[in-house]
């Protein structure tokens, strides 16, 4: 992953304990109390994360893919794709929240047939982050970690910087798929195959 915004745990561990002083564990409910300003927030055992909100090119790569994957689970009627910063409770924890860019729920985890208004401790099947260049390498193995610990089946971390998608498994392995390359849905989307050029042009 040459290029990409790679880090140890001892990074990780190191980085995390200097992202913000001590202070009382925030939950969702703290955050909700945030005014709604260009400011996005997420929570790592009730520390705060913050940084700017995304951009156009974000905001463009961000819908086609979504539109991508709704179109390819809706004719299937595999669950429910969500995109926009989409809010989830890590394992459960009020204390541990992250955004996900665009995320994917199997139909069987929502029996009502639609997500919640509100979180609700679901935790998803696939999840995909845009990756800015201004990301620290520490934050963005963070979150995978995260992600990883909910039970995620599939991650995509998407770098349009480098037009290049580092795919993250259940089990941690990782493999990185260029931009002339051809993304595997695996167990997650069966039979999906997408081609990055898709979404990043």
């Amino acid at each position: 992953m040459t290029g990409l915004n790679v880090a140890t745990s001892e990074d990780i561990s190191d980085q995390a304990s200097r992202a913000a002083p001590p202070g009382p564990r925030l939950t969702e409910d703290d955050l909700a109390r945030f005014p709604e300003d260009d400011i996005l927030r997420e929570l790592v055992d009730g520390e705060l994360r913050e940084w700017l909100a995304p951009g156009p090119e974000h905001g463009a790569i961000e819908t086609d893919l979504a539109a991508e994957l709704r179109q390819f689970v809706k004719d299937r009627r595999l669950g429910h794709v969500m995109s926009g910063e989409v809010h989830f409770r890590i394992r459960g924890d009020i204390h541990h929240v992250r955004l996900a860019d665009v995320a994917f729920v199997v139909a069987a985890k929502y029996p009502d047939g639609r997500p919640p208004r509100k979180p609700d401790g679901t935790q998803p099947d696939f999840v995909a982050e845009l990756i800015s260049p201004d990301d620290p390498a520490w934050m963005v193995q963070e979150k995978v970690r995260d992600w990883l610990s909910t039970g995620l089946r599939l991650l995509w971390l998407i770098y349009p910087e480098s037009e290049q998608v580092v795919v993250y498994h259940a089990d941690g392995s990782a493999q990185t798929v260029e931009h002339d390359g051809v993304l595997d849905g695996g167990d997650v989307f069966p039979g999906l195959q997408l081609a990055v050029r898709t979404f990043l042009p």
